[in-house]
C-alpha cells in the first residue's frame, strides 16, 4: 500500500514498493524539495502564531485581483496561450515601457 506524501518529514516524498519493476532506485528514493520543506516549515510556524514572510514557493499571499483574472481570460480567449519570445509580447510590454529604465531591464 502506498503512503500519502508528508511534507517536511525528510522521508521519501512518494513511497513505492521497494522492488518496483518500472522505476529506478533514484526515482523510488526521491525526497521532497528544499522549497517544499521551507514552505511546510513556514506554514507550521504561522499556525503557531509566528509572523512569517515566506519566500519559498514564489506565490503571493493574496488572491489574484479580479482585473488580472479578467485580462488573463481575455488573453486566452483571443489566442495568447503559448510561450512567447524572450522579449515578451510587444502589446503587453508597450504600456510598461515608459516605466522602464536601464536598471530594470
Amino acid at each position: 500500500m502506498h503512503e500519502k506524501p508528508k511534507c517536511g518529514n525528510n522521508k521519501p516524498f512518494l513511497v513505492l514498493p521497494i522492488m518496483h519493476p518500472f522505476l529506478s532506485d533514484r526515482i523510488v528514493n526521491l525526497t521532497e524539495s528544499a522549497t517544499l520543506k521551507m514552505a511546510a516549515l513556514a506554514r507550521q510556524l504561522q499556525q503557531q502564531g509566528i509572523n512569517v514572510i515566506s519566500l519559498s514557493l514564489g506565490e503571493p499571499d493574496f488572491a489574484t485581483p479580479q482585473h488580472i483574472k479578467d485580462a488573463a481570460k481575455q488573453a486566452i480567449d483571443t489566442g495568447y496561450s503559448h510561450y512567447t519570445l524572450y522579449r515578451a509580447i510587444w502589446i503587453c510590454a508597450k504600456p510598461s515601457a515608459p516605466n522602464l529604465n536601464a536598471t530594470t531591464v
